[in-house]
């Protein structure tokens, strides 16, 4: 510590008197497609059903397009639904695009349900944030050239995000097909930062189109769709180039920092422990992923100091920043199969206010 940096010295105060690692995550649900469509001509008494059903709960790309057609003299209830997505958890990026339609022509009862459905999970121990780049809802009486010649059944198309623990809905979208078929969307080319603390997320998305008739009656050719299309990404607050660095031959974990540009111009401080992450230290109305010991009190009170270098300083206008921990070729043997973990705080330079915690990532030495 030095004269040129007196905010640290109150953002150490503050940080010091509120005295296996875990990481972010992203699980596919569920990616499917499902259409159902079943009906039954009064005059004949002739009925037929028919469904199908694709999906996956593995990332990578998924595509399928189906279509189910049930048929009775000249009856007939159609549902058809799609999706192409991708999932890299890599990357923690994203994209999506699905349709979902029905369709009815019935002198009788009738059913046709089409849905596309997309869910994924995101789990982190520190500040992180679902960034949205694209998203595109509709719904309307139209879909590929066919349209709808009596009133249309219903359809939505819907995307939201909410938190697991508490089951709150933190951000919705939501367009529905009104009475006579009015085209209308959602559509937002602007990115949306959502930002999301410690604990598991769930990101939904479905286009659900259904025309049900269950009394006799008759429908002169009727259509209903949804759709959407998105693409985004999971972005943790703290990543690491690679998890293990040699003790005999040296090498350095590059940190990259990304706490998101409504934190443009704080104070930023980066602490490791070696004592694991759970429960980890409370900072303020936040929690550290860090245990506390003589290495987190050492980063600590001691910043911008080997190994751990530029782990103090000012995040940049994107909210930005870059660290490093560095280990010198032939150290000390007694280092080996240790594992540190290192997290980082934000304050805010003018109130000495903690303002974020970031998710933990780990290094391992090896021999």
């Amino acid at each position: 510590m030095t004269q040129t940096e007196p905010p640290f010295v109150g953002a150490a105060a503050l940080l010091f008197s509120l005295v296996g690692a875990a990481q972010a995550q992203i699980t596919v649900q569920d990616r499917a497609v499902t259409t159902y469509a079943q009906t039954y001509h009064q005059g004949t008494d002739l009925a037929d059903t028919s469904q199908d059903s694709d999906g996956t709960d593995q990332p990578g790309p998924f595509q399928a397009d189906l279509a189910s057609v049930a048929i009775a003299f000249f009856n007939s209830a159609r549902a058809a639904a799609g999706q192409t997505s991708d999932v890299d958890p890599a990357t923690g990026s994203f994209d999506a695009t699905g349709h979902a339609t029905a369709e009815l022509y019935v002198q009788g009862t009738g059913d046709a349900v089409g849905e596309s459905r997309f869910e994924l999970i995101f789990a982190t121990d520190g500040a992180a944030r679902l960034v949205l780049d694209s998203l595109v809802l509709t719904v309307d009486d139209t879909f590929a050239g066919g349209f709808s010649f009596d009133y249309p059944g219903e359809a939505s198309a819907r995307l939201e995000v909410r938190d697991e623990t508490t089951l709150e809905v933190v951000y919705a979208q939501e367009v529905v097909l009104d009475d006579v078929g009015t085209y209308a969307e959602v559509d937002r080319n602007d990115p949306l930062e959502l930002a999301l603390g410690a604990g598991t997320w769930r990101l939904f998305v479905q286009a659900l189109a259904e025309h049900e008739e269950p009394s006799i009656t008759e429908v002169q050719g009727s259509l209903s769709a949804a759709t959407f299309e998105f693409a985004g990404r999971f972005v943790r607050a703290l990543e690491a180039d690679v998890a293990s660095i040699s003790v005999g031959a040296g090498g350095a974990q590059q940190l990259t920092l990304d706490a998101g540009g409504t934190f443009a111009g704080d104070l930023y401080l980066v602490m490791g422990s070696l004592s694991g992450t759970s429960p980890g230290f409370p900072v303020g109305a936040h929690v550290l992923p860090l245990n506390p010991d003589p290495y987190f009190r050492f980063t600590l009170l001691h910043p911008n100091t080997p190994p751990l270098l530029s782990s103090f300083g000012l995040l940049d206008a994107g909210g930005r920043a870059a660290a490093s921990f560095s280990l010198a070729a032939g150290s000390d043997p007694a280092l080996v199969g240790l594992t540190l973990d290192h997290a980082y705080a934000v304050v805010d330079a003018a109130g000495l206010v903690v303002e974020l915690a970031s998710n933990s990532v780990p290094l391992h030495l090896d021999v």
